[in-house]
């Protein structure tokens, strides 16, 4: 016998048969037991519907990268011989965090644009304070203001360039004559 999945009592109320009343929706033991090929349909719908997570595995990777540049001593760090180079470094690889937050938020910047921005922003400047905050425990490494708001910036840049993407892509282009 199949075993019984878990999360029979998250079924969505759309997906079950109707009632004689005309309301849908049924007891989940009357689904297992009266509908039982419907749990394959059901599951699908539900819980294995979506691979949503797989858009924040960029966001993610990068995060540990940046959380293990942030560990290495100070003399380990190259150095690219420019003007406010830290400064440079912090804007640039938090670009490419911003936009890989834009990548994980996509969902939210379609259905409401707002929202996802300000919340992959908040993510990119808080994860920026607390790697700021980590540099204060490695050797010969510090945490500054100016870091931290190059990071801050580096992120907002990132996400807008990816959500300026976003929308050359989703807009419609005008009819031409």
């Amino acid at each position: 016998m199949a075993q019984l999945p878990l999360f029979i009592c998250t079924v969505w109320r759309e997906t079950l048969p109707r009632k004689k009343s005309g309301r849908r929706g049924c007891l989940p033991a009357t689904l297992l037991i009266f509908y039982p090929w419907r749990l394959n349909s059901l599951r699908n719908k539900t819980i294995m519907k979506s691979d949503s997570y797989k858009r924040f595995i960029p966001a993610v990777l990068w995060a540990i990268l940046l959380f293990f540049l942030s560990s290495l001593p100070s003399e380990s760090v190259p150095t690219l011989k420019i003007k406010h180079e830290d400064l440079v470094l912090h804007f640039l690889v938090y670009v490419i965090f911003g936009y890989f937050l834009g990548i994980a938020t996509r969902p939210s910047l379609r259905t409401n644009a707002l929202k996802g921005f300000i919340i992959a922003v908040l993510v990119g400047i808080a994860y920026g304070a607390t790697d700021e905050f980590h540099q204060t425990f490695v050797p010969g490494r510090f945490a500054t203001v100016s870091d931290f708001i190059a990071d801050s910036l580096g992120a907002v840049a990132g996400l807008s360039v990816y959500t300026i993407r976003l929308r050359k892509k989703t807009l419609p282009t005008p009819a031409q004559d």
